[in-house]
C-alpha cells in the first residue's frame, strides 16, 4: 500500500479517536506491534497530548489576530473541525478541506444547523486540487503527511495572503531515527528542510512573518511580500 493510501485509510479509521487528544484522551489505533503500542500509549502518547495543546494555543493565537468578520478562509486538514469552529465565531466564512470523508462528517456533526451555513465542506485531496480564493489559510498536521512540499505549497499560496502550517524537521535526530526505523514510524510521516521551504515559499512571493519551534518540527506563519511601491500585497481579496 503506497503512503498516499496508508494515510487516507488510517485517518479514515482513526479520526473520531485522534480528536480525542483535545479533548485529554485518545483511543486511536496505531500499526504497530504490541510491545511498541502500548509504549506509545503509555509515554508517548502523553507526550504528543502536551504538544497538541501548545500546538493548539500557537493555532489559537493566530486565528485571533488574523481572521476578522466577513473574511473567506480555509481550514486545510480539518479533522474534528475545532478551528473551523473558531474561524466561525470570529464571523468568517469557512471552506473545511479534508481529504478524509470520516473527517468532515466529523465537523458536520459538530457544528449546529446556523454554523453549517457558513461553511462549505470540500472533500479535497490537497496536492492535487487548488484552494478557493482565501484571505488566509491554516493547514494543520497535513504537511507532515505529504512528500511534495511544492505541490502542496502551489495548490494553496497562489490563493491567499496569509497562510500559517506546520512540518517536521527532516535533520532534527529524533526524526532522523524514527526514519531509520520504520517500526518507529506507525504514522508513515513525511519530514522537510526548513530551508527548502522559506526557498519555496521565497520563490512564490512570500515570508516567514512568524515562526516556532514545537516538539521535532516548526509552525510557520507564510505572508505574501508587499510589491515594491504598491504599499498593499499583489494579492486580491477572496471576493
Amino acid at each position: 500500500m503506497s503512503n498516499e493510501s496508508f494515510n487516507q485509510d488510517y485517518w479514515s479509521r482513526n479520526i473520531r479517536a485522534f480528536s480525542g487528544f483535545y479533548d485529554e484522551r485518545s483511543e486511536e489505533a496505531i500499526h504497530a506491534p504490541w510491545g511498541l503500542k502500548q509504549f506509545y500509549r503509555a509515554v508517548l502518547f502523553p507526550i504528543e497530548k502536551r504538544f497538541m495543546r501548545k500546538r493548539f494555543e500557537i493555532v489559537s493565537r493566530y486565528i485571533a489576530e488574523t481572521v476578522r468578520p466577513g473574511m473567506k478562509v480555509a481550514d486545510i486538514g480539518c479533522g474534528c473541525g475545532i478551528f473551523t469552529k473558531q474561524m466561525l465565531d470570529l464571523g468568517a466564512t469557512v471552506y473545511a478541506i479534508d481529504y478524509v470523508q470520516e473527517s468532515l462528517d466529523l465537523v458536520r456533526e459538530r457544528l449546529t444547523p446556523e454554523e453549517r451555513k457558513s461553511v462549505e465542506f470540500r472533500l479535497q485531496d490537497i496536492t492535487t486540487e487548488e484552494i478557493p480564493q482565501v484571505d488566509a489559510a491554516i493547514s494543520i498536521g497535513v504537511l507532515t503527511y505529504v512528500t511534495s512540499y511544492e505541490a502542496y505549497l502551489d495548490n494553496i499560496l497562489p490563493f491567499t495572503d496569509s497562510f500559517l502550517f506546520n512540518f517536521l524537521e527532516s535533520d532534527q535526530i529524533l526524526n532522523r531515527l524514527r526514519r531509520s526505523i520504520p517500526m518507529l514510524d506507525v504514522r508513515r510521516l513525511s519530514y522537510h528542510r526548513r530551508g527548502d521551504l522559506e526557498s519555496a515559499l521565497r520563490e512564490r512571493g512570500f515570508s516567514i512573518s512568524f515562526e516556532e519551534k514545537l516538539a521535532t518540527g516548526r509552525v510557520l506563519t507564510a505572508s505574501r511580500e508587499i510589491a515594491s511601491g504598491s504599499g498593499r500585497a499583489t494579492h486580491a481579496p477572496a471576493a
